[in-house]
């Protein structure tokens, strides 16, 4: 029943995002990025004196922390809203030596569609802000795994999900996650931009960790990121801005569609139109 709740939500996210595109310029406003940072599992097994935003100067912040990093590709629906297609990759480990169990999940991968919401893109009028997000996310994804739960004390091997993990090493188990967190970035150009952020992937499965146990009612991991993302256009030469328009009227194409609706350019003056519309090409050809 959750799985198809899962995929009901997946569909009303597909259905909204493209209505919404429909009204809005397909060509604009397009990005790709990269983020890369560390991890944190989150579970059963996970020991509960070490958050994910532990004490940096302590021992216990540095523990059970591993690369990941993830790619992503959108699209600007609105001033204030973005929508992005999002692979993510990482391992997880966290040992409790209390439990004496250790838990180590590998080759973790997870595609999701993400709905960012920049709370500064609520106020267009705020230059100060122009050039800030502070980005609320939340969307729906497919997680891929392979977990291993063994004894500390012993090395014994407790579990293992999938349950074919030795005999082929191409078996993954795969649930629903939900994804959401919250982070901030700075355009420092008109094509790029830094950001920094934590979001947190909800898996619908209580095997994750290996132990399936009623100790915490949440399971799955945390990406502490920092990345860069590059925006563009198809087939226009400025990103959509305020002073686009501006910019435009100062174009010889716009100059040329102004004479020609003007004085009604006829086949006697072709050369004059041919030389005016050569000229806007040249000047404004895809680099």
């Amino acid at each position: 029943m959750k799985s198809k709740r899962f995929f009901l939500s997946i569909i009303i996210l597909l259905v909204v995002n493209s209505s919404m595109a429909q009204f809005y310029d397909a060509n604009r406003n397009w990005y790709v990025g990269l983020n890369v940072g560390i991890d944190r599992i989150f579970g059963d097994v996970s020991p509960q004196n070490n958050p994910f935003f532990a004490n940096p100067i302590t021992v216990d912040f540095y523990k059970d922390r591993l690369f990941a990093g993830s790619v992503y590709f959108g699209k600007e629906l609105a001033p204030f809203w973005f929508v992005r297609l999002n692979a993510m990759y990482c391992n997880l480990q966290a040992k409790n030596y209390t439990l004496d169990k250790q838990t180590n999940v590998y080759h973790v991968h997870d595609i999701s569609l993400l709905n960012t919401i920049d709370i500064f893109g609520f106020f267009p009028k705020q230059r100060s802000l122009k050039s800030w997000d502070l980005n609320l996310f939340i969307g729906v994804g497919m997680t891929g795994y392979r977990t291993k739960l063994i004894n500390l004390e012993t090395s014994n091997i407790l579990a293992v999900e999938p349950e074919n993990f030795e005999e082929e090493k191409s078996a993954f188990r795969y649930v629903f996650s939900l994804p959401f967190g919250i982070g901030f970035g700075y355009r420092f150009d008109a094509h790029w931009k830094i950001n920094f952020g934590v979001n947190y992937r909800w898996i619908n499965d209580d095997r994750f960790d290996g132990w399936q146990n009623d100790r915490k009612k949440m399971e799955g991991y945390a990406f502490l990121q920092a990345g860069v993302t590059y925006l563009f256009n198809f087939g226009y030469t400025s990103l959509n801005r305020e002073d686009d328009f501006p910019l435009e009227k100062k174009s010889s194409n716009y100059k040329y569609k102004k004479d020609q609706l003007k004085n009604g350019y006829t086949q006697i003056n072709r050369k004059k139109t041919s030389k005016l519309y050569r000229y806007y090409h040249k000047r404004n050809r895809r680099r």
